[in-house]
């Protein structure tokens, strides 16, 4: 056995990953360097669908981060379907370039590491990159919230890079937390009726329908459209590659737009005297 720098030989690595990939999803048909897109400057390692509307590729490499990434990192983010993409390389370069890895990561990529038995771990899971936003743009999203809010907000990202559509999920159950508490104040100030039994919409509803929070409307409105189209979302399954590009990148914009509604909520409602950062 032929070994590098940091791990294993090329076909170790590759040899070990066929054979996880071939155990984790059920011999699927894995392509072997094949073109998966015209527009792509790059024949993956390894290639297949996870599902009819989902493609998993994978590329060995020395380094956690390849510079085959580097190299293709926006005509990757420019492919219409949609994608998810695994690094492999050997544990002791993923222990060593922890610099490298961070970058991965933040770019959205999985990563898998091969110890010297061929033993294969997943480190970094990743998600279809038309639904990825990079942590530094999240974190400019959220720094105006006061440090409560943000640390939720963080929770529910964390939770989104693991799986969307939790993410999703945990920001809506996040923002309804907060209408609530919007409305027990609101209440408290004798500015709608009790709020006692409620649900988001209706204390919505009871804000809207009064005059004493005219200034206010937009931010109502905001966030009341958003938890209309996003706390229950249909979870129909694409019925072609359209459909399923839409439905992957409106979780970016579903999740983005999230903060976005609660921000403007949160100021309209600072605006009149009601403050949703705490209990």
């Amino acid at each position: 056995m032929k070994f590098v720098e940091f791990g294993q030989s090329d076909s170790f690595l590759k040899e070990a990953a066929l054979k996880y990939f071939q155990g984790k999803y059920e011999k699927p048909k894995i392509e072997i360097d094949e073109v998966i897109d015209s527009k792509l400057r790059w024949r993956p390692n390894f290639s297949f669908k996870f599902t009819n509307h989902l493609t998993i590729l994978a590329e060995v490499s020395e380094n956690p981060y390849p510079n085959i990434f580097k190299l293709n990192h926006a005509e990757i983010n420019n492919i219409y379907k949609p994608i998810s993409i695994f690094c492999v390389c050997p544990l002791a370069s993923y222990l060593t370039k922890q610099s490298e890895v961070k970058k991965l990561r933040s770019h959205g990529y999985g990563l898998l590491t091969v110890d010297s038995e061929g033993h294969v771990e997943k480190q970094i899971q990743p998600i279809p990159l038309i639904q990825h936003i990079p942590e530094n743009e999240f974190l400019e999203e959220i720094k105006s919230f006061p440090k409560r809010i943000r640390l939720l907000l963080k929770e529910a990202f964390d939770r989104y890079n693991h799986a969307p559509g939790a993410g999703i999920q945990e920001l809506s159950q996040t923002i309804e937390g907060f209408i609530h508490i919007a409305g027990k104040k609101a209440y408290q100030k004798e500015l709608i009726t009790s709020v006692n039994g409620d649900d988001c919409a209706s204390i919505l509803d009871k804000m809207s329908a009064s005059i004493k929070f005219k200034d206010a409307m937009a931010g109502i409105g905001g966030i009341r459209s958003y938890m209309k189209e996003y706390r229950n979302p249909a979870h129909h399954t694409p019925r072609n590659p359209k459909q399923a590009h839409k439905k992957y990148i409106e979780c970016q914009h579903a999740f983005r737009d999230g903060i976005k509604k609660l921000n403007s909520f949160r100021i309209a409602l600072k605006n009149l005297g009601i403050n949703i950062n705490s209990i």
